[in-house]
């Protein structure tokens, strides 16, 4: 026997679709921001580490972030989704690599840049495989 969807279950389904990319974009910049909370902090008490540090964890926690938040919003096809997310945001950092390499703009050495944006690909594809791996189990 098929499950018979109401209309509310449906409108609740499309605006689950709808979130997707908002819930992934609003994990990774509400990371980001709780990061530089925690680095502030720690400056604060005079526990502060260097910066590198900070930025290294962000890489690879708002990659995660980004991907998790935005396939568990999905409402179905969660593997799906972390595959796409884990490409925009592999889009995402080698624009950002090829920005700073074209347009010569370097904070830290670009050998920084280069290291942290791939370590964000690496753990958003991390992410992805644990989603795939779920799939695999729950079918």
């Amino acid at each position: 026997m098929s499950e018979v969807k109401t209309r509310k279950d449906m409108i609740l389904e499309w605006l689950r679709w709808i979130a997707i990319l908002p819930a992934a974009i609003g994990a990774y910049l509400g990371l980001q921001v709780l990061i530089i909370f925690i680095s502030a902090l720690s400056e604060l008490y005079g526990k502060h580490l260097p910066d590198i540090f900070y930025q290294f964890i962000n890489s690879i926690a708002s990659a995660v972030a980004f991907v998790w938040a935005g396939a568990k919003a999905a409402p179905k096809y969660h593997y799906i989704v972390a595959i796409c997310l884990t490409v925009i945001i592999s889009i995402f950092m080698a624009s950002i690599t090829s920005i700073a390499i074209l347009k010569d703009i370097h904070s830290y050495p670009l050998w920084w840049l280069i290291v942290t944006n791939i370590v964000s690909i690496i753990s958003a594809i991390i992410c992805c495989v644990y989603f795939i791996k779920e799939n695999s189990i729950n079918n």
